[in-house]
C-alpha cells in the first residue's frame, strides 16, 4: 500500500483521496499541504439530494488536525451543484462546516482544548 493510501484511510474524508502531500515552510512555521481528489458524487447544501455531476467548482483550502509537528492544509476542489429542486448549491461537506475555512474535527479539537487550557495556551497549539 503506497503512503497516499494510508493517508487516504487515516483522513477518512468519504469520497476524497490524497493526490500529493507537499512540505512547505514559511519561517518558522512548517506546513503539510495535501491535495486531494475526489469521486463525482454530490450532495446539495440544502436539500441533501446526491447529485453526479458539478455546475462549477473552485480550490479551497481549510485548515485540519496537525499531522505530527506540521500544521496541516486539505487543498481540494469544492462544487457548486444544480440541484433539480433548489437551483445552483455549494455542496455540503461531512467534515467542513458551512462557510467555514477550518475543519470539524479540529474545531472539536479547539473546543475541547480550551476546557483545560487557557485561550493563550490553545491559541499557540
Amino acid at each position: 500500500m503506497q503512503q497516499r493510501d494510508y493517508l487516504t484511510r487515516l483522513l477518512g474524508f468519504q469520497g476524497f483521496n490524497v493526490l500529493k502531500v507537499e512540505i512547505d515552510q514559511e519561517g518558522d512555521i512548517e506546513k503539510a499541504i495535501i491535495t486531494l481528489g475526489r469521486s463525482n458524487e454530490y450532495i446539495c447544501s440544502n436539500c441533501g439530494r446526491k447529485l453526479h455531476s458539478a455546475h462549477s467548482s473552485f480550490t479551497q483550502e481549510v485548515r485540519h488536525l496537525h499531522l505530527w509537528r506540521y500544521i496541516t492544509i486539505l487543498k481540494f476542489e469544492k462544487v457548486k451543484v444544480r440541484c433539480p429542486d433548489c437551483g445552483v448549491k455549494v455542496e455540503n461537506l461531512d467534515f467542513l462546516e458551512k462557510n467555514k475555512r477550518i475543519t470539524k474535527e479540529l474545531t472539536h479539537q479547539v473546543s475541547e482544548l480550551c476546557k483545560v487550557m487557557t485561550i493563550e495556551d490553545v491559541a499557540t497549539f
